[in-house]
């Protein structure tokens, strides 16, 4: 369409994946054999990190630009205490554990005297 402007939407960072890693135990085959994982951003023979508050920078813009129903102003960190505020398990605490894509949570709920690891829609949490 000759004259005409079109949007185009592009990833922010096409065929990047950031990890948090212990730089320190050097074993990474892991990750290096996972499928489509090439190598790790070097400077200098240095594994190039990013800092921890670029990061959460960039996962809050992720969530406005795709408006998503979060806060993100108050983004989980692995052992947080979190409150569960709709659906069965609504005024239970749990102990937040990763993210389970950008929309949910898995947290660490005691059921039955067991620890069992639950996902949860991000609307429904907040930190206790």
């Amino acid at each position: 369409m000759r004259g005409k402007k079109t949007i185009v939407e592009d990833p922010l960072f096409p065929s990047y994946l950031f990890i948090n890693i212990d730089q320190m135990d050097g074993n990474f085959s892991r990750i290096r054999s996972t499928r489509g994982i090439n190598d790790f951003i070097r400077f200098g023979g240095q594994i190039a990190t990013v800092p921890d508050k670029l990061i959460e920078q960039l996962k809050s813009l992720c969530h406005v630009l795709n408006d998503l129903d979060v806060d993100t102003q108050s983004l989980f960190k692995n052992g947080d205490e979190i409150e569960i505020t709709k659906g069965a398990f609504k005024g239970a605490t749990a102990i937040f554990a990763c993210e389970d894509g950008l929309e949910r949570s898995m947290l660490l709920l005691k059921v039955l005297n067991q620890e069992k690891s639950i996902s949860f829609p991000n609307k429904d949490i907040k930190r206790a």
